[in-house]
């Protein structure tokens, strides 16, 4: 998706005074979506309310030699949310969105959905690691298959 005009400006510039946001979205079947921001307050943006969250997201490389997940934390954390996820029956799916603070109906940039794929808890931290659903050694490789119709010159 490509970003606007608007973000180039700012993004580029030296002092815009702008500020840019990631809004995390959390679905599950059967549970009601969960909305964060990552911010200090919480953000409206289309219709839905973002709670201002203590967590910190790392999108996955874009480097195309290897196959990254993102990573999401949440620090501060009770031990009652530990409880609930190892309840879950479903992982659940992820979807990051960058939005600037005073347009925060447009995304600029949208990540996901990315589904959760390993969770690890300390004491004060929930970590999870986010991929999107990539089974690369299924595939068949070479693709496709060698036959006449598609190949006359290996089979004459």
């Amino acid at each position: 998706m490509p970003v606007s005009a608007d973000f180039v400006k700012e993004t580029m510039g030296e002092n815009t005074g702008q500020a840019y946001i990631e809004l995390i979205t959390f679905e599950a079947s059967g549970e009601p979506t969960g909305y964060l921001a990552i911010n200090n307050e919480d953000v409206i943006s289309r219709g839905n309310t973002y709670t201002a969250a203590d967590i910190s997201f790392e999108p996955a490389k874009r480097t195309g030699q290897e196959l990254t997940k993102a990573r999401i934390v949440f620090s501060n954390v009770s031990r009652d949310l530990i409880d609930e996820i190892r309840k879950a029956h479903v992982n659940p799916t992820v979807t990051a969105e960058l939005v600037a603070l005073s347009r925060p109906d447009v995304p600029e940039e949208t990540l996901g959905p990315l589904e959760v794929s390993d969770v690890t808890f300390s004491t004060n931290a929930i970590k999870a690691e986010l991929g999107q659903h990539q089974k690369i050694f299924d595939e068949q490789f070479p693709s496709g298959t060698y036959t006449p119709g598609w190949f006359p010159a290996v089979f004459s």
